[in-house]
């Protein structure tokens, strides 16, 4: 039976779809680029007829492919899969190293057997036909690879990409945590104790975190304890982290609220101010003509004075919150601002920060974007009207590694501000 009537049942889809890449194979009436919306069994079957249309051909022609030329081109295609060591094996251990490699299609197992053991290939060639439409493993019946050593190899070769902490980190991590004297302490006792058996067993009364630094500290002299020191690692270190982030979100909680206590009262004092101003400027004009006019009204001058005092002595007072608000809300010059309507309150905060939209895409188009890539932006999503613009700008800003964030209203720009400034060692202005 000629391999063009069982070697397809091996193929999924992407593996027909890269064969016909290959060899150039179509289906009528379909550009190659759309032959992925065909079903898999149309896919099949062109490339099961091309390989029966090479049978007795003399050269390869468009839907026509030599079985020869099969084989050795996809074999041409598997540089980067083929591990060097492999081409002095024997065909047995070749066999055996292919049963393992899970990164290795089937059909390409086979081209390879083909092209490097011809001999033994036709030899076995009946056995893989049998196990191909029996849907039984490639290689049944002639590798002598069984269920026990492919698990052991398997399992040997997934541990080979576990990367264990090193020492220096656990080091690190005691010092991160504050427990570097405990430390100490633990390493004194068992330097103390006369024998492996005391060590163990005082390491083993310890909890928590001192167990974890009393196996750092004989790890050296007990191989076996390497993976439960990482694994008690992984444990400590998400205490720590979760301890952290709870911290963070409770701070956070509290700034939100802080800003918008703060924010209320600065809108109360801008529209107080402005009060303030026109009561100052129609008081100042009425003094004036007063003393213009030359009149003798001492006590209305008098009256008139005191309430234009109380009146700056307030917009001091209003002066003193925006200060205090502009000290809870540093401006930094790593921020950046993008909006096209500003709230008139972001104008009196951030008046340093702000770019429009335009000026954003038109740094993007030109590519001098990437000179500020250091920076930190927050967005205006309501800026961009058209869904699909924005997408587009945040694809571009996610794939080449800007840190961003989008806000909808004045009041989420300072609470997204507030999180990122203050918890980043961001340069502010003098």
């Amino acid at each position: 039976m000629h391999e063009s009537e069982w070697l397809p049942r091996l193929l999924s889809k992407q593996d027909l779809l890269q064969i016909c890449n290959l060899f150039n194979l179509s289906v009528p009436g379909f550009r190659s680029d759309k032959l992925s919306s065909r079903p898999e069994e149309q896919l099949r079957s062109v490339v099961t007829q091309a390989l029966k249309n090479g049978i007795g051909a003399k050269k390869n022609k468009r839907g026509k492919i030599l079985l020869d030329t099969f084989f050795s081109e996809i074999v041409e295609e598997m540089n980067n899969l083929i591990q060097p060591q492999w081409k002095n094996l024997s065909f047995e251990s070749t066999v055996d190293e292919l049963d393992f490699s899970v990164n290795i299609r089937p059909y390409q197992k086979l081209a390879l057997i083909r092209e490097w053991f011809p001999d033994k290939y036709a030899g076995t060639v009946e056995i893989i036909r049998q196990n191909v439409i029996n849907n039984q493993g490639l290689f049944y019946g002639i590798s002598k690879i069984n269920d026990d050593d492919y698990i052991k190899r398997i399992i040997q070769d997934l541990n080979k990409d576990v990367k264990l902490t090193q020492f220096d980190e656990y080091l690190q991590f005691i010092e991160y945590i504050g427990a570097t004297p405990r430390w100490e302490q633990i390493k004194t006792t068992l330097a103390a104790k006369q024998t492996e058996r005391e060590r163990l067993m005082y390491i083993s009364g310890l909890t928590s975190i001192d167990r974890f630094m009393g196996i750092v500290a004989v790890i050296d002299d007990y191989e076996p304890l390497r993976s439960v020191a990482y694994n008690l690692y992984v444990i400590e270190r998400e205490k720590v982290y979760e301890s952290e982030y709870t911290n963070v979100q409770d701070e956070g909680a509290a700034a939100a609220q802080q800003v918008t206590k703060l924010t209320k009262e600065l809108d109360e004092q801008i529209d107080e101010n402005k009060k303030l101003n026109e009561q100052i400027e129609i008081l100042t004009v009425e003094i004036k003509r007063l003393t213009d006019a030359g009149e003798e009204d001492v006590q209305r001058e008098y009256a008139l004075n005191k309430e234009l005092g109380e009146q700056r002595k307030a917009r001091e007072n209003a002066e003193l919150v925006k200060e205090l608000f502009e000290e809870l809300v540093p401006q930094s010059s790593e921020a950046m601002i993008i909006t096209d309507k500003p709230d008139p309150r972001i104008k009196q905060v951030f008046n340093k920060n702000i770019f429009s939209k335009n000026f954003l895409l038109k740094e993007k188009q030109n590519g001098n974007i990437h000179n500020l890539q250091s920076k930190i932006w927050f967005i205006d999503r309501q800026s961009f009207r058209s869904t699909r613009e924005w997408i587009q700008l945040k694809q571009f800003l996610d794939e080449n590694g800007f840190f961003y964030e989008e806000y909808n209203d004045y009041l989420e720009l300072l609470k997204r501000y507030l999180h990122v400034i203050q918890s980043d060692d961001t340069e502010v202005y003098n």
